[in-house]
């Protein structure tokens, strides 16, 4: 993808190597590093270079219906990144390895949760070899309970109402 570099050399056996750069790892070279040369010859060599991936972690953190008390939680949630999505909860985050670019997480809904927000954001740019960690909050709803309390009434007994006859 870059300009090709030419050198003009006596005949001879040549060996290539490139620099290294922290944003790619060196894939192979073709048809290998060295090449020779005879008089009037012509050699090629390719490198062909693979891009570093980027980096996000997902961690999760859970409040108390009161959306104060930090607490511990192990249900799992689950978030999705790019094309994936994938299980994850206080005690394991999410790890997406991808490639740089643009992305957005987003917490699949849960009834029985409430998202508070993404910390930094929801969106996070990586370059090559980036990383970065998000944290989505969530608050526990408060569970809806009825008790059912039987009333009995002092003047019944099995059935039969007593009747005072003073």
């Amino acid at each position: 993808e870059g300009s090709p570099a030419a050198f003009i050399v006596n005949p001879g056996t040549y060996t290539a190597a490139e620099s290294a750069d922290n944003n790619y790892t060196i894939g192979n070279y073709t048809p290998g590093d060295t090449v020779t040369i005879g008089s009037s010859g012509q050699a090629a060599i390719n490198i062909t270079n693979i891009q570093r991936k980027a980096v996000i972690i997902v961690n999760k953190n859970v409040f108390a219906p009161d959306g104060i008390t930090d607490i511990q939680d192990n249900h799992s949630f689950f978030v999705n990144i790019g094309n994936e999505t994938q299980l994850f909860n206080e005690a394991s985050p999410a790890f997406f390895i991808l490639n740089p670019g643009t992305y957005t997480a987003v917490e699949l809904n849960d009834s029985n949760y409430t998202l508070l927000g993404y910390s930094p954001n929801d969106t996070i740019t990586l370059g090559t070899g980036g990383f970065a960690n998000i944290t989505i909050t969530n608050k526990k709803n408060k569970l809806e309970s009825s008790v059912i309390t039987q009333v009995s009434k002092p003047n019944v007994i099995a059935g039969y109402e007593v009747v005072d006859v003073n």
